[in-house]
């Protein structure tokens, strides 16, 4: 049975545990036509940031992946590695993302992206990862993944993913979720959104405990769907009421807490509100993203945006500061978030 939801309510205010802290690096951390970011957290509190960086402006032009990382909670980062250099090829390279299995020893971080010919077209986008068990400090040659034949069964235009408890990986896709039962190896399509440009986060239950369910928000629509059984059935549907979704440009989502690991189950999502002033915003929700809280400014120029949150409850809130431009990282928390 799936439950629709029709009512959006203002979300309750958790608890402050902490003075409210703020600050925006005073440098870009990628510089020049940097696209589609997206932030991981690893278990051992690396950051890691991906992105596409594009060699001239255009969607369908040559592009770069490259992938930096914070070993102190987003406060300085290292150089910049090329996951996948389009070089004399002029091929572009696209749609990345990053998860973490934590079911290897050491842990395995798998970086996704995809590479097709200037002008492309989706069927022709192939999907390429690379491997670290290193956290980040070194990749292995690229390797082609395995997907289940369906036409959109690709990462989706930068995130992150997220890992069950009984291994299963999941990212979010083109117009879909994708899951994992081998490491990541191999990816089987699951959902249905309006559009491409997706962000998934894992749902607990009311005690926090997990849920086994995958909520599933694309740009260009305020809809909301959770699946079930870790992400293979669709469970409830709604209306979230977030405008960060509305216009265009791919939010950033992220889970903050649970009561297991806080005071409340928080989820974060960032965005904009109005493509003529951009400004950066951000919210919380206390419901597990069927209502949002009052939006809060974050910066006053931004394009697509990526959250993470680290061990000690810094958010971190990477964003291209317009179309294909520099990125910029702000650093919060929620005392911030929730201050007025």
């Amino acid at each position: 049975m799936i439950f629709v939801a029709t009512v959006c309510v203002a979300a309750p205010t958790p608890p402050a545990t902490a003075a409210p802290f703020f600050e925006i690096l005073s440098q870009p951390v990628l510089t020049g036509l940097v696209h589609l970011p997206g932030v991981l957290v690893t278990e051992a509190d690396t950051v890691l940031l991906i992105a596409q960086s594009r060699i001239t402006k255009g969607d369908f032009d040559p592009s770069d992946v490259v992938v930096t990382r914070s070993l102190d909670q987003g406060s300085t980062w290292r150089p910049p590695v090329k996951l996948f250099e389009s070089g004399k090829s002029g091929q572009i390279g696209y749609s990345c993302m990053l998860v973490e299995d934590r079911t290897t020893r050491p842990h395995t971080l798998l970086a996704f992206y995809t590479v097709g010919p200037a002008k492309w077209k989706p069927e022709q986008l192939v999907w390429h990862g690379r491997r670290s068990t290193d956290e980040g400090a070194t990749w292995s040659e690229p390797l082609l993944v395995k997907n289940d034949g369906h036409p959109e069964s690709k990462p989706s235009n930068g995130g992150h993913g997220f890992q069950f408890a009984d291994g299963r990986l999941v990212i979010p896709g083109r117009g879909n979720l994708l899951y994992s039962d081998d490491h990541g190896a191999s990816w089987r399509t699951s959902g249905k959104t309006e559009t491409v440009e997706t962000k998934a986060v894992a749902l607990v239950h009311d005690d926090g405990t997990p849920a086994n369910s995958v909520y599933l928000i694309t740009r260009k629509s305020t809809a909301f769907r959770i699946y079930g059984d870790s992400g293979e059935t669709l469970a409830e549907q709604g209306d979230h009421h977030n405008v960060f979704t509305t216009l265009g440009r791919n939010p950033g989502l992220a889970r903050y807490s649970t009561k297991r690991d806080g005071t409340a189950n928080v989820l974060l999502m960032s965005g904009l509100i109005d493509m003529k002033d951009r400004a950066l915003n951000i919210t919380y929700s206390l419901d597990e993203g069927r209502t949002w809280s009052d939006r809060k400014v974050i910066d006053a120029k931004a394009w697509y945006s990526e959250l993470g949150v680290t061990r000690n409850k810094t958010i971190i809130a990477a964003y291209t500061v317009g179309f294909s431009a520099d990125l910029k990282i702000a650093r919060f928390n929620l005392p911030w978030v929730m201050q007025r």
